[in-house]
């Protein structure tokens, strides 16, 4: 990795090879050739997307090799660079500095129009007129398409009717398009839907509430009738046959039953407490979670992975890699931005 890093520094790779050199050498125990590879990764290029993950890890390295003014240095050039990012968290960590939180700024402002056909569409839906909650969803999207201001209108409208997945992708685009990030519009990135029955199953299964929370944003978006390619369903991405066995009653189980909020909350949270209890830290338990106990047994066989930072970093399959980041990261912003009691 360090070679292709060397001799092909305009290659798409090469950032993350040089990263990826410098955290095999820390699980190695070699900090001298972690603070090299790292500290390349740092100076070569400081504006790839690896940017806030070179410096985090160039921090490590260098606090592994006993310079803790540089490993400060580092980790505080992660924040500058990427301070909501995985990384950008890790870093605030180590420097012991006060939690990120959102500016107040201005409250996004709600519109009459778009508030009632965003409840016209949910109430179409309920009663099983899907073409026609469509036509009112596409014309909030027409609505929207006119300014800054209705994209968070809208937004609000839609997540406030329990479908946040387009609300998400209209608060999205009205950043891009220069809104800004007050606290009102990153609780619409980062909605909250049924945080009474979430806390209270949360807590009943003995798991933190933000990281159910931010297990849900990555699995559902906080769509309560989604259903994945593989079949697993609801909220907290449940499937069926897990379900069942976690079943309880009363009544007969059913399938059908993963899509109410309140069984898909209880039963997802059981299966996360199941997973965590099999665990030290939250982070093997997502990557088990995601890819299955078997494989991260296998995986903690690695040099380093006693270290959760290490282990995540090392996980072989990007898409369990990026889930468990995602997920980590979106715990964060759940804290930050509500009210969560702790498990």
């Amino acid at each position: 990795y360090l070679r292709l890093a060397r001799e092909l520094p305009d290659a798409r790779l090469a950032p993350a090879a040089a990263v990826r050199a410098g955290t095999l050498a820390l699980a190695a125990g070699d900090a001298p050739a972690a603070v090299e590879a790292l500290d390349l990764a740092v100076s070569r290029w400081p504006d790839a997307p690896e940017a806030p993950a070179a410096r985090y890890w160039a921090g490590r390295a260098h606090a592994a090799a006993g310079d803790s003014a540089t490993a400060r240095a580092r980790w505080t050039a992660a924040t500058a660079v990427g301070a909501t990012s995985y990384y950008g968290w890790l870093a605030n960590r180590r420097l012991g500095q006060t939690p990120w939180a959102p500016p107040a700024g201005a409250a996004v402002r709600r519109d009459p129009a778009a508030d009632a056909s965003a409840r016209r569409a949910a109430l179409c839906e309920q009663l099983g007129l899907a073409a026609e909650a469509g036509f009112e969803r596409d014309w909030i999207a027409r609505w929207a398409d006119t300014s800054v201001a209705r994209q968070l209108a809208a937004a609000a409208a839609l997540v406030g009717t329990g479908r946040p997945g387009p609300g998400i992708r209209l608060a999205a685009r009205a950043v891009d398009g220069g809104a800004e990030r007050s606290a009102d519009v990153w609780r619409l990135l980062y909605p909250l839907l049924y945080a009474g029955p979430l806390v209270r199953e949360a807590r009943a299964a003995g798991v933190d509430p933000a990281l159910a929370a931010a297990l849900i944003k990555q699995e559902s978006n906080y769509t309560a009738d989604a259903v994945s390619p593989a079949g697993a369903r609801g909220l907290m991405q449940v499937m069926p046959d897990v379900g069942r066995a976690l079943w309880r009653g009363p009544g007969a189980w059913s399938p059908a039953l993963l899509f109410r909020p309140d069984v898909n909350l209880a039963l997802g949270t059981r299966h996360l407490r199941s997973a965590l209890r099999g665990w030290p830290d939250p982070s093997y338990a997502l990557a088990a979670y995601n890819a299955g106990a078997g494989r991260v047994r296998r995986w903690q066989r690695q040099p380093g992975a006693s270290d959760p930072e290490l282990f995540v970093e090392r996980i072989p399959y990007a898409e369990t890699r990026d889930y468990v980041r995602v997920v980590l990261r979106n715990r964060e912003f759940y804290r930050a931005l509500y009210a969560l009691p702790a498990e």
